[in-house]
């Protein structure tokens, strides 16, 4: 799977599944993008460095995890910044979300 830049500046975040594992993906202005476990939570939004869930609480955004107020926090997973058009000449069938 791949996430398109784009896209996260339009949205914020995204919240899926890759395989059997949830995560969110999150990328700030500067395009840097990040993966995180997911599990049971819920994010809405992410606007303005603010990581907002379901209850309305803010998460902390670090560089290894992402920490809500109850100090649950959600560890960072493996992923790539990479041109797309590198990635599809590997690796035609990613689905691409845009």
């Amino acid at each position: 799977m791949a996430i398109a830049i784009k896209y996260f500046r339009k949205k914020g975040l995204y919240q899926g599944n890759i395989a059997e594992t949830p995560f969110v993906g999150l990328a700030n202005k500067t395009g840097a993008a990040r993966a995180y476990q997911a599990f049971d939570v819920s994010l809405t939004s992410y606007k303005k460095g603010q990581l907002k869930d379901t209850n309305g609480q803010t998460w902390t955004v670090t560089e290894d995890y992402l920490q809500a107020p109850n100090q649950q926090g959600l560890e960072r997973l493996p992923a790539h910044n990479i041109f797309w058009f590198a990635w599809f000449n590997s690796y035609p069938n990613t689905l691409l979300v845009k």
